[in-house]
């Protein structure tokens, strides 16, 4: 009965931990120094707001960096641009979070192929920032072929 009982908490914890949801942040949030500091997120706010943090914009199949001496640590991209990702990026062991900007309507999130993810091994976020409104009251699922260590958030428009 015992190993019935633990089959069965086992199996529960593993759908959780493929049914959860993206964590919602407002622009609010951002800004607010108590909400990031309870919320243990002091690094994705330095990543996602620093101007000191190095940063890869990838538009369009060409890539600009800034603050390239201090290393990149942040790629910027949007939904359409994704496929980019499979390019040998040469800064991507430095990569700590991405941000997908995505302006089309509907865009399924698990339509994403996580083998473009795989380059980046420090890869700690990932921050889908939403241009539209409509995904206001909706429940996100998280992109869930990445590790639980890769942790997602997202937004309505682009508060960063």
């Amino acid at each position: 009965m015992k190993k019935v009982i633990v089959l069965f908490v086992v199996c529960c914890l593993s759908h959780l931990s493929f049914a959860q949801d993206l964590t919602r942040l407002e622009h609010s949030d951002i800004a607010n120094r108590q909400f990031i500091e309870t919320n243990n997120l002091k690094d994705f706010s330095r990543l996602a707001t620093s101007a000191d943090v190095g940063v890869a914009y990838i538009k369009q199949n060409q890539v600009k960096t800034y603050n390239k001496e201090k290393g990149i640590q942040l790629v910027r991209i949007k939904s359409n641009d994704l496929n980019y990702l499979d390019t040998n990026l040469n800064f991507a062991s430095t990569i700590e979070m991405i941000v997908i900007s995505i302006s089309k309507p509907g865009f399924d999130i698990q339509s994403i192929d996580c083998s473009k993810f795989n380059q980046f091994k420090n890869l700690k976020y990932i921050y889908f920032v939403f241009q539209s409104n409509l995904i206001e009251n909706k429940k996100l699922p998280k992109l869930n072929c990445v590790t639980d260590d890769i942790k997602q958030y997202y937004s309505n428009n682009r508060p960063i």
